[in-house]
């Protein structure tokens, strides 16, 4: 019995080996302004709707409804942050809801046929080297018009319900 749970114990950590580095990276961000002036240290602060982020439990506090709403621009405004929280008490039952998104606009995308294969002198009809392979070499002009502005966002959202047994 006890090899079986020994090679458990393996496998379960073994197959974190093969897991994704930066799935749902934009998590390690965080929620709140109080929190991120705090340095993240916010597990024990329960009086904020978005404690749900940081800690879920803290729903069995409230004594009054609560919204809370965020707007962030990060890293020399590359990144757009905003995030939303409420946490209300309906009987002896606390509910809370929040959202998180992570977003980047003006990603330039360029189609697969947005160059001009006249290789490397940029000159048509030359016969130059990489003239016509239908490869982009460097050195030869991209189509303006085959630049394609995009965006991108993450997203991410909880419910909570808790219910406070004790006073303490």
């Amino acid at each position: 019995m006890r090899w079986k749970i020994a090679l458990l114990i393996i496998i379960f950590a073994a197959s974190s080996a093969w897991a994704g580095k930066y799935v749902a990276e934009f998590l390690e961000i965080g929620s709140g302004v109080r929190a991120a002036g705090m340095g993240n240290a916010f597990i024990a602060i329960n009086d904020d709707p978005s404690a749900l982020w940081w800690n879920p439990a803290s729903l069995g506090w409230i004594k009054t409804p609560q919204v809370y709403a965020m707007h962030a621009l990060l890293y020399d405004q590359m990144y757009l942050l905003d995030a939303f929280a409420s946490r209300f008490k309906v009987s002896k039952l606390s509910f809370g809801i929040s959202l998180i998104r992570l977003s980047t606009d003006r990603i330039p995308f360029t189609r697969d046929d947005g160059y001009f294969d006249y290789g490397v002198d940029g000159i048509p009809g030359t016969g130059d080297q990489g003239e016509g392979n239908g490869v982009w070499d460097p050195g030869e002009p991209v189509d303006p018009s085959a630049i394609e502005l995009r965006s991108e966002a993450d997203y991410a959202g909880w419910l909570g319900i808790a219910v406070r047994l004790s006073k303490n």
